[in-house]
């Protein structure tokens, strides 16, 4: 078999191994929970949003974290939250990674957009991510607040305005929005969005104990099936690890960057591959507070690059793909809801893939 023949899976880890015996291994994706304060309290908030905590990273400190950012090669930083605008110092931020050539993206509610409208245009994101999570009045009382979706829409037609490269959209489907799905991405689509992210729940922060059950995820990739087929730009988040039959078709082929292309920043300056809210004291790497990343980079990350099938559960040790799925979602395996297969398998039985 050709090398180019390999899955994607393969490929792509055996190339960031070359990388790293190289010293050429660069995080290329960074994402920053910028802080804990929000304007909303969502019940399903991963991070359990509500006020900014006394220990959140200085702007000394973020800009120094940037600049040793820029110098390992880093090419994107996503800041996201809480609210991440909410930060005082979310202009400068944004403007010392345009100094040292990172662009930027943030996610948002949307809810403040238009006050700070200058300041965004003044920062140049390249992309931005608006999240709505019920159809009109059901978002609103999901996220507790009225007003919120008119807001979210209102987000949209500026960012467009301001021809930003990329504005993005992203619901997190549960029971309480699976039926309106539909409805709210052809309004997203009718006010400027270029591309829609449906997410699953993630059980940390105050969705700690959710999930979703199988029957709406059916339902979830049935839809995103469709909608792909008619060539809409809407796919599922790789928050669902592998998904057999339907990986590559509902969302491009799945493999965890954590440790070999993309890291997380906590909100307190701790190191993670993804954000473990729930486990800072098993999982982080470091503090950028107290160790260059640097370091962390070349010396840490060990379990995703040495032991990464050694700390799986036995059922993923005697399965036939575990090469392809490598554990699947590492941030849904440690907070234990993680293998979505079987329900990939029945609808693409269903489908007839």
């Amino acid at each position: 078999m050709k090398d180019d023949d390999r899955p994607l899976q393969i490929r792509a880890e055996e190339e960031y191994r070359t990388q790293f015996e190289n010293k050429t291994l660069a995080p290329f994706y960074v994402q920053w929970i910028a802080t804990h304060k929000c304007n909303f309290k969502c019940p399903h908030c991963g991070t359990a949003a509500d006020e900014a905590k006394p220990d959140e990273l200085t702007t000394e400190q973020i800009l120094n974290v940037i600049d040793q950012l820029a110098e390992m090669g880093t090419k994107v930083l996503s800041l996201t939250g809480g609210e991440a605008i909410l930060r005082p110092d979310f202009p400068e931020v944004m403007q010392r990674c345009k100094e040292r050539g990172i662009m930027t993206g943030f996610v948002t509610n949307g809810f403040a957009i238009k006050e700070n409208r200058k300041m965004i245009e003044e920062a140049e994101p390249f992309s931005v991510m608006v999240s709505l999570d019920g159809y009109r009045d059901n978002h609103d009382k999901i996220r507790g607040t009225k007003g919120a979706y008119a807001k979210a829409m209102e987000a949209l037609d500026i960012f467009t305005e301001m021809e930003l490269p990329v504005v993005a959209t992203a619901t997190v489907y549960m029971e309480e929005n699976v039926d309106e799905i539909p409805l709210i991405y052809d309004d997203c689509v009718a006010h400027g969005s270029m591309r829609h992210r449906i997410q699953t729940i993630v059980p940390e922060g105050r969705a700690v104990g959710m999930k979703n059950d199988p029957v709406i995820m059916k339902k979830v990739f049935k839809y995103v099936y469709e909608m792909k087929q008619k060539g809409h730009n809407i796919e599922v988040c790789e928050g669902h690890g592998y998904l057999g039959p339907l990986d590559g078709v509902i969302r491009p082929p799945f493999f965890c960057g954590c440790g070999w292309n993309t890291f997380t920043i906590m909100a307190d300056g701790e190191v993670m591959g993804c954000p473990a809210l729930e486990f800072p004291e098993l999982y982080s790497e470091g503090n950028v507070k107290e160790v260059p990343i640097a370091d962390m980079w070349w010396k840490g990350f060990t379990r995703f690059r040495e032991t990464l099938f050694d700390d799986v559960p036995q059922d993923c040790k005697d399965c036939d793909v575990l090469d392809l799925c490598r554990g699947a979602c590492w941030l849904q395996r440690v907070n234990g809801d993680y293998c979505f297969i079987d329900t990939a398998r029945e609808v693409a039985k269903e489908l007839g893939l």
